[in-house]
This record gives C-alpha cells, structure tokens and sequence, in this order.
C-alpha cells in the first residue's frame, strides 16, 4: 500500500504473513523505492504495525435439512 504524505513525497507500508513486516522485507522495499527517486521526490518504506482488539461475534445458523 502507499500513501501520499506531502508534496513530493510518497510512503509504502510493508505487511508480511504475521501483520509486520521482516526488516529484510522493508529493506527490499526501500532499495526498489529508491530507485524511483529523482530530484523532487521522497519514498519512505515502513512496517505496518499490528493493532490487536477485543471482538465479540454472534453467529446464526440457519437449521439445515435433514
């Protein structure tokens, strides 16, 4: 995912299987974001972060037939 956060200057949000990013995944990222820069603009790869809330679901079944 990227975002913009200004003029000139772009962020990608890295995610792995587990919410956060590796440190070697947001590495990989910032290399192929480099490579976009020119003179006027800025990248940023950053690890997602993992909230964690409290959920409570009630689940109806419909009775299925015999």
């Amino acid at each position: 995912m990227t975002s913009i956060q200004g003029a000139g200057n772009g962020g990608c949000d890295c995610g792995g299987d587990g919410g956060e990013a590796s440190e070697e995944l947001v590495r990989k990222a910032q290399a192929a974001a480099d490579q976009l820069k020119d003179n006027y603009e800025d990248y940023l790869a950053k690890s997602g972060t993992i909230t964690y809330q409290d959920v409570d679901i009630t689940l109806y079944l419909k009775q299925g037939q015999g």
